[in-house]
């Protein structure tokens, strides 16, 4: 799947899961979280499916652009906004964006293009 057809949901999903979190409810702990090394535990999402919590799992090196997403927005013919494009660089120079129907879920899927970047050799 490519980060512009995931929903804000899929794009977390798949940065928790790709960052070696994983969801593991106990029957005392229903909301409990592990990370693959074994060393963290958390009672909570790592990152909340939020503005904060996309903001918070941006890798590091990565920045979001300083820029309004509404900037970016693009406009159907009736004046609406129909897509919020959101763009991150690289402390390498590297440039990643994404689109989504609103911030949230190009923020989050804006997470997954720079994780698949720095697969592709970002700040390699």
């Amino acid at each position: 799947m490519k980060p512009n057809d995931m929903t804000a949901q899929q794009a977390a999903d798949w940065c928790f899961s790709h960052d070696g979190w994983e969801y593991r409810p106990t029957e005392e702990n229903p909301c409990r979280w592990c990370h693959a090394d074994g060393r963290e535990v958390l009672d909570k999402h790592p990152y909340p499916l939020t503005l904060d919590g996309a903001a918070a799992a941006l890798p590091d090196r990565w920045a979001w652009q300083m820029q309004s997403p509404s900037r970016f927005a693009m406009k159907a013919k009736d004046g609406n906004p129909r897509m919020v494009g959101l763009y991150a660089d690289h402390a390498d120079g590297t440039t990643v964006g994404t689109f989504g129907p609103d911030e949230l879920t190009a923020r989050w899927r804006l997470n997954v293009a720079c994780r698949l970047m720095e697969g592709k050799g970002a700040g390699a």
